[in-house]
């Protein structure tokens, strides 16, 4: 039997994924249906301002095998600050 998934991490947008909504609507709808009222408008710029201070996703030293993995835990970080940023962040893997 799978869990639930925890978290999910968009990338790709506009290349390979199209997005129905803003960044801010689509966090504030999973943040809803986990029982957190945040602001669509508070969510977008919070994502805006966590991009601005997070490291870029960047990862020269790696191995080629190791990218995808640096890449994944690179957004999972991004989206925690996000969620920080707008103080709904309960530290939950």
């Amino acid at each position: 039997i799978m869990e639930a998934p925890k978290g999910i991490f968009l990338g790709a947008v506009g290349t390979l994924l199209g997005m129905d909504g803003s960044v801010g609507e689509i966090y504030s709808s999973i943040a809803a249906q986990n029982g957190v009222d945040v602001s669509v408008e508070a969510l977008n710029k919070a994502c805006l301002k966590a991009f601005a201070i997070h490291p870029p996703l960047a990862f020269p030293q790696a191995k080629s095998e190791e990218i995808p993995a640096l890449e994944q835990q690179w957004r999972r970080e991004v989206v925690v600050k996000t969620y920080t940023i707008v103080g709904a962040n309960s530290n939950q893997n």
